[in-house]
């Protein structure tokens, strides 16, 4: 190796390793923050934040992140990244016209490669990051973003607890106003959700016993048709005929709905970040809470 080549490798080296410190050391902040309001609850902090499971690798640089997530608002991007993750090893620009144009597609991969997220090996392009095995991680990471960077406050994703029924697990946890947030995120359409993801909401938000609890769908199908009634279904086994006149279930506007004063069940159409501000706004509205 020539030594100018070797000082730039080193430098290289250098900078990755100064931002993956600056990246744990806010990771440890946040978990700081978030950690306090758990053990209030009683409940023991494990990990959180899995970077090895992110359709990014670990070394982009923050202009390429920070551009990453602006895409990441963009419903046609999430789902051509969806795509993209799916075929990860082999794929081309036709592969990934199911939801938009092949031009909208062809200036997602501009960007994708210019950044190093994605490859080109001739006519083909595969995902750099080895460790993505679906879109939910990703999405995950995004909606903690969006907590971090729009609503300015702390938050984690990927989260396990110790001792807690359910599996423990978490797909999002912020602090909201000394106040404990959980998202459960689905990056899935409505007709791939089940009764006992549903169930197992409840069970996570029984052992969590969060202020607010999001249960977000990335679709910008109707929730009423298929994710309400499951949620009406499982209310009806857990408080019997009343049900309805104790735990309704009432629409908040277009696709959000809210149910016991602290959890939504919201889509993401018009907006993820949108309807993500619209839950926080009611919470808030609702308890008579100052900002």
């Amino acid at each position: 190796m020539k030594p100018v080549e070797g000082w730039k490798a080193l430098l290289e080296e250098v900078h990755l390793l100064r931002r993956e410190v600056a990246l744990l050391r806010k990771t440890l902040e946040e978990a700081s923050s978030v950690e306090e309001a758990l053990r209030r609850r009683g409940l023991r902090f494990a990990k959180a934040c899995p970077l090895d499971a992110l359709a990014f690798p670990p070394n982009l640089d923050p202009a390429s992140e920070e551009a990453f997530y602006e895409y990441l608002k963009k419903y046609s991007f999430r789902l051509v990244l969806r795509d993209i993750i799916a075929r990860a090893s082999s794929f081309t620009g036709q592969d990934l016209i199911r939801f938009c144009s092949l031009e909208v597609v062809q200036g997602y991969l501009r960007f994708l490669t210019k950044s190093g997220i994605v490859q080109r090996r001739g006519r083909t392009y595969h995902l750099s990051a080895r460790g993505a095995r679906n879109f939910g991680e990703t999405l995950e990471w995004f909606v903690a973003q969006v907590f971090r960077r729009e609503f300015h406050c702390p938050a984690l994703w990927g989260v396990r607890l110790l001792d807690v029924g359910a599996g423990g697990d978490y797909d999002v946890l912020a602090e909201v106003g000394g106040h404990l947030v959980c998202v459960e995120v689905k990056s899935s359409p409505p007709k791939h959700i089940d009764q006992e993801e549903v169930d197992a909401f409840f069970v996570r938000v029984e052992e969590l016993f969060p202020a607010l609890a999001l249960f977000l769908v990335d679709t910008e199908l109707r929730m009423k048709d298929k994710v309400v009634v499951m949620f009406e279904d499982s209310l009806k086994r857990r408080f019997g005929p009343t049900w309805k006149k104790a735990h309704p279930v009432t629409r908040l506007l277009d696709e959000i709905f809210i149910l016991d004063g602290r959890i939504c069940i919201a889509n993401s159409k018009p907006s993820l970040v949108g309807n993500l501000g619209r839950c926080l706004r009611w919470w808030f509205s609702q308890r008579g809470l100052g900002s």
